[in-house]
């Protein structure tokens, strides 16, 4: 497919995902909206994900490592809370998708 990056060299014992970005993140990672990273869990695919795009690493996670408060992260399309990050098991074919949360009031 193309807009897909290689294996990430994070997670190699894990499974092929994909991680969907929307425009304002897909910028920092050559203009991709889709890539492809090798991870064994959710916190390991985003350790691939700013592997393989560096520059995209300050506007995902905080200075703790944590996912930033106004973005939220799917896997097949339902949301995943933050605590859930580092536990949740991936299985082949899973798709991540990174979603900006709306503010305002």
């Amino acid at each position: 497919m193309s807009g897909e990056s290689g294996e990430s060299g994070v997670g190699v014992m894990g499974v092929m995902v994909r991680i969907r970005l929307p425009e304002g993140l897909a910028k920092y990672c050559e203009g991709e909206r889709t890539v492809s990273v090798k991870a064994a869990t959710m916190s390991v695919a985003l350790e691939g994900l700013v592997s393989l795009h560096p520059s995209v690493g300050p506007r995902l996670l905080d200075a703790e490592g944590r996912l930033k408060v106004h973005l939220m992260l799917l896997c097949n399309d339902r949301a995943v809370s933050a605590e859930d990050l580092a536990g949740r098991e991936l299985v082949e074919g899973d798709e991540l998708a990174m979603v900006f949360l709306a503010g305002g009031g």
